[in-house]
């Protein structure tokens, strides 16, 4: 009954010990907000090549609302044939910061930077060879400036503000019915 006992007891330490390596073996998530890593807007170009069809080149902004949708305006050229855009699209990013989009039919695969400063992306439909940079405009506060209702970044004369002692001393001042004098 000991021995029963003894091997019992030993095989869950070893278990517990077991478990615990392998956490430590996992990876850091480089990414852990996942979606909410793109939030902003981003500048954007790209340039390569539709088989059968001749050279493209791009330039615009993404607008990410850290939910998974996006909104990309753009310019683009087709063998100097200039037209343009406004394409909404979704977007997911992993926890090792890679991810996919899915806009205008078109799909993508992407690598953002952990800061969230950069995006490389690359087509992946066939007969297409397209790449391109995004780059974050301005740094954004996601909780601060993205918009309840659309998800979208708030312009700027909308963003929140933040009170500042003075403002408190009189909001408490007046809801005690005590309003400071001069």
């Amino acid at each position: 009954m000991n021995k029963l006992f003894l091997s019992c007891a030993l095989t869950s330490f070893a278990l517990a010990v077991a478990t615990q390596a392998l956490k430590a073996a996992e990876p850091e998530a480089l990414c852990p907000r996942q979606d909410a890593t793109l939030v902003g807007t981003y500048m954007s170009h790209g340039t390569g090549t539709v088989v059968g069809v001749g050279q493209v080149a791009a330039v615009g902004t993404i607008t990410y609302d850290g939910h998974g949708n996006l909104v990309n305006p753009f310019t683009l050229s087709v063998n100097g044939t200039v037209s343009t855009f406004k394409q909404n699209g979704t977007y997911t990013v992993n926890s090792d910061c890679t991810g996919t989009v899915v806009q205008g039919g078109s799909h993508y695969d992407f690598v953002v930077s952990p800061d969230a400063s950069t995006v490389f992306w690359i087509e992946t439909d066939p007969g297409t060879i397209i790449t391109g940079t995004a780059s974050r405009m301005k740094p954004t506060d996601a909780a601060a400036q993205v918009h309840p209702s659309s998800g979208l970044p708030r312009p700027a004369s909308q963003h929140a503000v933040t009170l500042q002692p003075a403002n408190l001393r009189v909001k408490n001042a007046a809801a005690s019915g005590k309003i400071p004098r001069g």
